[in-house]
């Protein structure tokens, strides 16, 4: 049964980021967390007609062979490179790759309302927005390089991948709830029995931290707008480059 409704300590953050992964950092990495308590998550038979337009307009700018090169995108895809050795023409920062889908006129997929929200935050503000189901996790958060061997079931995986030590990841206690910047676990998840959020959203070089809290901020809205509840305290932490 799950009772934690409201949190009365604050979010702890930690980073243990340590080389050779560190020495391919060479800018800060700016973090921002948002909670939001009660909301009331379900299923809905379509995605929602007014977050899709509300997509949509944010787009109405830009055009499939542009959006790569936005800035806040540009960021991202030159983190997954050169940080992340991920080549982002194939596994695309996720507010591209919703966009996209918008771009082309395709169906969003239809997850359930608190999923639903925080996909059109993400692509209006450009943000990759990670989130957990608050009472699943285990704090402090510490933002390190993967142990090597660690496991990690992915959301819509069916096994886990193997982990290495060069790859950046956010953990709680019980191990790793999120590859950074592209990845979520299955163990954390929004499910339809959630009723506290944490939102999590990494700005790297380029990627400012009001880009970032902006971001968050609108996933917060959108959720409390469609799904109920109240957006909670906001938490910015940063790990200083040594280039």
């Amino acid at each position: 049964m799950r009772l934690k409704l409201f949190f009365v300590s604050d979010l702890e953050v930690l980073f243990e980021i340590k080389p050779p992964l560190s020495e391919r950092i060479t800018h800060d990495i700016n973090m921002v967390f948002l909670e939001v308590h009660g909301v009331k998550n379900r299923r809905t038979h379509e995605f929602p007609e007014e977050l899709y337009r509300r997509a949509m307009d944010s787009l109405s700018q830009t055009t499939i062979e542009e959006i790569k090169n936005e800035p806040i995108i540009r960021a991202y895809r030159d983190f997954y490179w050169k940080v992340c050795k991920i080549d982002p023409t194939k596994i695309r920062p996720s507010a591209e790759a919703l966009a996209r889908r918008v771009l082309r006129k395709k169906p969003l997929p239809n997850i359930n309302c608190i999923v639903n929200s925080y996909n059109i935050a993400s692509i209006i503000s450009r943000i990759s927005i990670g989130a957990y189901d608050y009472d699943t996790l285990k704090l402090p958060l510490v933002v390190r390089n993967a142990e090597n061997k660690e496991k990690f079931l992915g959301i819509g995986m069916s096994k886990p991948v193997i982990l290495n030590e060069e790859m950046l990841i956010l953990a709680d206690k019980y191990g790793p709830i999120n590859i950074l910047p592209y990845r979520d676990a299955d163990r954390t998840k929004v499910n339809l029995e959630t009723k506290n959020i944490l939102f999590v959203g990494t700005g790297v070089q380029g990627i400012s931290t009001n880009d970032v809290k902006k971001g968050i901020i609108l996933a917060g809205k959108l959720v409390t707008e469609f799904c109920g509840g109240e957006i909670g305290k906001i938490y910015e932490y940063c790990w200083k480059s040594k280039k």
